[in-house]
Order: structure tokens, then sequence, then C-alpha cells
């Protein structure tokens, strides 16, 4: 079975940081065995969305994923990658405002 990169893109957070509580987004990428490119996007977006808390969701009821890309892997890095963790960015709540 083939082994995909997934990169995927989440806005709708809402972030606790040093300001207080923030808008934000986050970024990831994951590496998954799938028959298709379809198949890794839906597995990936699936196991973010179990990952991430309720709490963290802006909107309960809105889940934000955007899968960014997807690409095949070569034979000769199939397991040397695993992918995992998030990186989040948070912004003020004026630039939110501006982004409507």
């Amino acid at each position: 079975m083939p082994r995909y990169g997934v990169r995927v893109r989440g806005d709708g957070l809402t972030l606790e940081t040093d300001q207080g509580r923030l808008p934000g987004a986050f970024f990831t990428t994951r590496f998954v065995d799938a028959l298709d490119p379809s198949g890794a996007a839906e597995t990936v977006t699936r196991a973010i969305l179990s990952e991430l808390p309720d709490a963290m969701w802006t909107d309960q009821s809105v889940r934000d994923v955007t899968v960014e890309s997807v690409w095949q892997v070569p034979w000769w890095k199939r397991r040397v990658f695993s992918g995992g963790g998030f990186t989040f960015c948070a912004w003020p709540a004026e630039r939110e405002n501006s982004r409507a």
C-alpha cells in the first residue's frame, strides 16, 4: 500500500496565550498508508479532528480543516517520517476582524 504525506491547516481555534484567549490556527503534516490520495486525506482529517479537544474550537459546530497538499512518499522514505504534533499560531483580535 502506498504511503502519503498530507499537509493540513486548521482555522477557527481559540488559543490560550500570554495575552489571553486569541483566535488562531494550526498546521501539521502527517504520513499514512492509504490506497489513494483522497483516502489519505480523509484518514488524516478524521485523525486530527479526534485529537483536538472540542474546547479549542471557537464554534463547536464548525471544524475548519483544509488539506493543503497530498503527495506520495518515495519508497526509500516510507518509514523515516511519521509526522505528528501541531504548529499553532495565534493573532490579535484586530487581525481576525480585518479578515472578515
